[in-house]
């Protein structure tokens, strides 16, 4: 009995130490199995870097003279998911240091900069979450932003500030929830699409050549914390769907050519309580709050603001054709009526009549008196 019980207890031990020694192996080996296609990052992924690589002509800063070899995760700008070895980070952002031998080409400074183009490689990164390219030179052959960008469904912050990009912000943005296009030279309207991105968090539009209104359905953007739409040439009144940001708290619509009255709100009326007006400035067809310019009598205030485009809208020809085409279709409604019907007609006549007696008598009676008045 006691040594049946022995060898039980025995054999515990050997179950349990050979179980321990399973899990420490598994352990030792994780890394292993992480990047066991290639030795160090997901062969695809590699592949679609190292195109990318292809695309970019001038390397000023050195920045990619670390890409080579198998594991791709150690290269530098490329950050890699511990747990599944993914590319989901790709940093490249130019050094704002100043270099005494810099000079700039088409805007972009030479010495520092990466000089080529965005490559449609990087749709192979699947799980890309996080891409700042911003202060290089990587216009293309088009000079714009790269439509295929918005297709990349797992991109969650992109920034693309100081490349310089011309033509539109893009419509398709993805599922980005921070956004940062300043610095470029964009132009046109801000798409109505983008108001659609319920998850952006962080939209900077900064110093472009944006015109047009503020969408109105900006609003919706529930999730929207930071907005920056400075230095633009943005014209018309300021949404009043902004003060239904609970989340905002910052806001920068300084320098622009926006008009009409600052809308307030809860939220917009905490915003930057040490210098509201910042947020503001630079706009002289604003009126209200937090500016010194009152809006009592705004009406002429921003009829003035807005006197030049009102000038060049008004076509005195247009409105007097208008006029005359008015006075002969009104004319021409009555004419008709009055012949085809006889009701109508009838009492038409009748009134005329009537008034006609009444004007009759009066001028009759009128002038009766008068020569009256100057026989005596």
């Amino acid at each position: 009995m006691h040594r049946t019980t022995s060898l039980q207890f025995t054999t515990l031990i050997i179950i349990c130490i050979a179980s321990f020694s399973q899990v420490v192996h598994a352990l030792a080996l994780q890394p292993q199995l992480v990047h066991a296609h290639g030795g160090g990052c997901i062969p695809a992924e590699r592949a679609a870097l190292l195109s990318f690589k292809k695309g970019i002509t001038t390397d000023g800063a050195h920045s990619l003279t670390s890409w080579h070899g198998q594991d791709c995760c150690r290269w530098r700008g490329v950050g890699c998911s511990n747990r599944t070895g993914h590319v989901i980070k790709l940093h490249l952002r130019r050094s704002t240091v100043r270099d005494p031998d810099d000079y700039y080409y088409d805007g972009c400074s030479y010495a520092k900069s990466l000089f080529g183009e965005i490559s449609p490689s990087l749709l192979s990164l699947k799980h890309l979450e996080h891409m700042d390219l911003s202060m290089n030179c990587l216009l293309g052959p088009t000079g714009h932003i790269p439509q295929f960008l918005g297709s990349m469904e797992t991109l969650k912050y992109i920034n693309l500030s100081g490349i310089p990009f011309t033509g539109r912000v893009p419509s398709q943005l993805g599922n980005l929830s921070n956004i940062d296009l300043s610095s470029n030279s964009l132009t046109g309207e801000i798409p109505t699409d983008i108001t659609s991105l319920a998850a952006v968090m962080n939209l900077n539009l900064s110093s472009n050549k944006l015109s047009g209104q503020i969408p109105n359905l900006i609003g919706a953007m529930k999730s929207l914390v930071s907005l920056d739409l400075s230095e633009n040439k943005l014209s018309g009144e300021i949404p009043s769907s902004l003060s239904g940001l609970a989340s905002l708290e910052a806001l920068n619509l300084s320098y622009n050519n926006l008009s009409g009255r600052i809308p307030s709100g809860r939220q917009l009326d905490t915003l930057n309580s040490d210098n509201p007006s910042v947020m503001y400035m630079g706009n002289s067809g604003l009126c209200g709050p937090p500016l010194q310019q009152n809006c009592s009598g705004n009406d002429s205030f921003i009829i003035h603001g807005n006197l030049g485009s009102s000038e060049q809208e008004f076509d005195p020809l247009t409105f007097h054709f208008g006029l005359v085409l008015g006075l002969v279709l009104g004319l021409w409604t009555v004419f008709c009526a009055l012949l085809f019907k006889k009701t109508w007609r009838i009492a038409y006549f009748r009134l005329f009549d009537k008034a006609y007696d009444q004007v009759y008598v009066i001028v009759v009676v009128k002038w009766a008196r008068f020569t009256n008045t100057i026989a005596e």
